[in-house]
């Protein structure tokens, strides 16, 4: 299953975008590592996590440092997608594709060992 935290959007409410440049995100797609997404939720107004394992980083051929796209696999069978360019976070599945609102980070996720 996914992680999710969520954190009052007040307390992020001047947060500054945070992603990876370029290279470091096709690095991350080609090594399949974890990363973390954040997202000022539309649904409901507050910023929401969600971890899974980098599968891809599509970008042209005259990108720079925020014009890629990266998608992560979650645990729980979904896609998530961040649009460094649109500064969206979408949510895949077979069914669907649904917006989940802004992105505010792509940051690593650690591994959690038990």
């Amino acid at each position: 299953m996914a992680t999710t935290e969520t954190t009052s959007a007040d307390e992020n409410s001047t947060a500054s975008l945070r992603i990876p440049p370029l290279p470091v995100a096709k690095a991350a797609a080609e090594q399949h590592v974890r990363a973390r997404v954040s997202y000022l939720s539309r649904r409901t107004g507050t910023i929401q996590y969600v971890e899974g394992r980098v599968v891809e980083c599509a970008h042209g051929p005259d990108a720079d440092r925020g014009q890629y796209t990266l998608t992560l696999a979650t645990t729980d069978g979904r896609e998530i997608i961040a649009h460094a360019t649109l500064r969206e976070v979408h949510s895949k599945t077979d069914a669907c594709l649904t917006r989940l609102g802004n992105l505010t980070a792509i940051e690593p996720a650690y591994e959690v060992h038990e």
